[in-house]
This record gives structure tokens, sequence and C-alpha cells, in this order.
């Protein structure tokens, strides 16, 4: 499905107990960098977002909504 709609990362997420359903498109600009689009169809919650691996551990994400204006989150992997 993600090749039809031309995205290089498609995700379709629930989540039953906090009923919480997530999409997100993402598509790949280099080898470290990502730009896609979130959307939360409980809260209308529709976010784009920026993605950046740092490294093969560490990955930094922007994104900018509504409900909590920009976030910059990062992630460490073992």
């Amino acid at each position: 499905m993600a090749g039809y709609l031309e995205v290089d990362k498609l995700d379709v997420s629930v989540d039953t107990d906090m009923l919480k359903e997530k999409v997100s498109l993402a598509t790949k600009i280099s080898s470290k960098l990502d730009v896609g689009y979130a959307d939360n169809f409980i809260s209308s919650l529709q976010a784009p977002f920026l993605r950046y691996r740092l490294n093969a551990h560490w990955t930094i994400q922007s994104s900018i909504d509504v409900e909590s204006g920009e976030d910059l989150v990062y992630k460490a992997q073992r």
C-alpha cells in the first residue's frame, strides 16, 4: 500500500486500551532524513514531522501540532 501512495513508510497503529488510532506516512529525503505526516483520528491531531537519524542508535524527531505546538523528541535504541 505504501508503494501505491508513493511513500516509503506507512504505519497504522491502534491502541485499544487508550482508544487511539494513528496513521503516519513518511518519505525518505536522504539516507538519514525522513519527512512525514501523522493523523490521530480520535483527537483530530494532525502533525507534519521531520525525523533525522544521527547514527544507528539515536534518532531526533521534530513535529508541530495545534495542541502542543512544536515537539522535539529523541530516541535511543540499544
